[in-house]
């Protein structure tokens, strides 16, 4: 039983750890050519900045990051 809750919490934690922003190369500036090099960046930037607690808005922050990088980022909100 107890391998199971370990197995069920590495599970949803994993699941939870990336975030990969939708974008649209054609609108975006250069075609989106060093599109993942400024994702990594505003990564580093964003765990700089707020460690630990960037968790729960940092899909929010990776996409304002690259939309004033000149991406054309679709998100939810």
């Amino acid at each position: 039983m107890q391998r199971l809750i370990i197995l069920f919490l590495f599970v949803s934690l994993s699941a939870c750890s990336s975030y990969n922003p939708v974008y649209d190369p054609k609108s975006s500036v250069d075609g989106g050519k060093n599109y993942y090099a400024d994702m990594q960046e505003c990564e580093h930037i964003i765990d700089r900045n707020f460690g630990f607690w960037s968790s729960e808005h940092k899909p929010s922050l990776l996409d304002q990051c690259l939309k004033h990088r000149n991406y054309s980022v679709l998100s939810i909100k």
